[in-house]
């Protein structure tokens, strides 16, 4: 059966834009990671759902093996042959061919440009950042404009120290405790860094996160990761990446945190008085905003010992 719209291989040009066409098949095929290592056991392929997590979140070119069980568990025997002859080329540096135009698949998709290192602080150029602003703009709005409850006042200086896990700890959404912060992509694929989201617990390592203590009752959020090393979650001031957490491995950078308990959960508030909360619902992929405090759940999260449910 000839394949119908969806992501096309054979327009990638560098491993980036080939991971972000192979993103999109996991995507649009709706599996979570397990369900596609369950899949792919059934086909008699191995695809540890650790693996191809890894795979799609970073921007090198993936191995033969792993792009054939997933492109079979997600789209078919009959499309593997195309994604492996598109990745032989990739790798070989050949230039992709001019793709003729295709009126009933509608407009191509677009490609990720290359991903910088998730870890690395950087300047975006001016023109970057307006044209992902402008974009990213309605991802958070109903998460960073102002909330309908009221307002969550800010902790009098006075307050009890609160008791807050050592070590490696799980941050999991007060009402979808199955999810943890770990790292991802916005979910309209216009940001090509890694950012701060919410992804199935079992899914979230690497990287493991710690709530490093700075002392006074303040924290900053470590990660560690076995491929991109040691980083800490900021809160860039502009560019793209405003209102989103995002992992630099400057970690004098990292945004501080004082961590307030409420009942069984916490609050995280920064410096600058905004919360993190969840993006919309509390789904597979929703990242983690900073937005006005106002006491909803969305802006509660439970603190958990330990990388795993």
């Amino acid at each position: 059966m000839e394949h119908q719209g969806g992501a096309r291989p054979e327009r990638a040009r560098t491993p980036a834009e080939f991971v972000a066409l192979l993103r999109q098949v996991k995507e649009a095929s709706g599996l979570t990671y397990r369900q596609l290592e369950l899949r792919a056991a059934e086909r008699g392929d191995l695809l540890p759902r650790s693996t191809v997590a890894g795979a799609l979140s970073r921007s090198a070119l993936p191995k033969a093996e792993l792009v054939e069980a997933l492109v079979r568990a997600c789209e078919g025997e009959e499309r593997v042959g195309a994604w492996l002859a598109a990745r032989d080329r990739v790798a070989s540096g050949e230039a992709a061919p001019p793709p003729a135009p295709d009126p009933a698949a509608g407009p191509a998709p677009v490609a990720a440009a290359p991903t910088p290192a998730w870890k690395r602080p950087r300047a975006l150029t001016l023109a970057a950042g307006v044209i992902a602003v402008v974009a990213l703009a309605a991802v958070g709005a109903s998460a960073l404009n102002a909330s309908d409850e009221p307002s969550d006042p800010a902790p009098s200086r006075s307050a009890k120290a609160v008791s807050v896990p050592s070590g490696v700890v799980r941050v999991q959404p007060l009402r979808a405790a199955g999810l943890c912060l770990t790292d991802g992509r916005d979910r309209k694929g216009r940001y090509g860094s890694h950012i701060a989201v919410f992804r199935p617990c079992g899914e979230a390592v690497p990287p493991t996160t710690e709530l490093e203590p700075l002392g006074g009752g303040v924290y900053r959020v470590r990660w560690r990761h076995p491929e991109h090393g040691p980083g800490c979650l900021a809160a860039p001031a502009k560019g793209a990446a405003k209102g989103f957490l995002e992992p630099w491995d400057d970690c004098a950078a990292a945004a501080r945190l004082s961590v307030e308990q409420r009942g069984e959960a916490y609050v995280l508030r920064l410096e600058d008085g905004r919360c993190v909360g969840v993006n919309g619902a509390a789904v597979e992929g929703a990242e983690a905003v900073l937005g006005r405090c106002g006491g909803a759940d969305a802006q509660r999260f439970l603190i958990r010992r330990g990388a795993r449910p």
